[in-house]
């Protein structure tokens, strides 16, 4: 069965290998591009990939910590520190003492941190719209849906 096939197969088909590999193919090409547009947004934004990274993941954890970003970003919390240092500096990110615990920190982006991620996602929602438009189907719950699945999965493969 090809990748064509099985999008008219009824949803109790058997899935192919190939039709396994196809999709693997074209979630690590969107990784690809993803690299890309970061690496183009963190240059265009002055900053590193890294300190893009840690922008766009302390607005969107609640209450992140230094410790979380150094996990999140596999780095140590002596290059965290120098980072959060950085971005502090540059007005994007600022530390807060914990509401319930005064030794530990939280990481807040500022309005400048804000409207940085606010731009990443601006120019995804371009790519994204341009794709929408020439296929529909790709604002589909279930193919949403199933990205997200997808990610979980990668996200579970990477720590087992």
């Amino acid at each position: 069965m090809t990748s064509k096939d099985s999008q008219s197969a009824p949803a109790d088909a058997p899935v192919s290998a190939g039709d396994v590999r196809a999709l693997t193919a074209a979630l690590v090409e969107i990784d690809s591009a993803h690299r890309r547009i970061r690496h183009r947004l963190a240059h265009d934004l002055g900053f590193s990939t890294s300190e893009l990274t840690a922008i766009y993941l302390v607005g969107t954890i609640k209450d992140c910590t230094p410790k979380q970003l150094a996990a999140e970003l596999d780095l140590s919390t002596g290059a965290i520190t120098a980072m959060v240092d950085r971005l502090e500096k540059s007005g994007h990110l600022e530390r807060r003492v914990h509401p319930s615990d005064r030794r530990r920190q939280l990481l807040v982006a500022t309005s400048k941190g804000r409207a940085a991620n606010e731009a990443i996602m601006r120019l995804y929602d371009t790519a994204i719209e341009n794709v929408v438009e020439s296929f529909p189907g790709m604002c589909d719950a279930d193919l949403v849906e199933g990205l997200r699945r997808a990610a979980e999965a990668i996200d579970k493969a990477a720590w087992s």
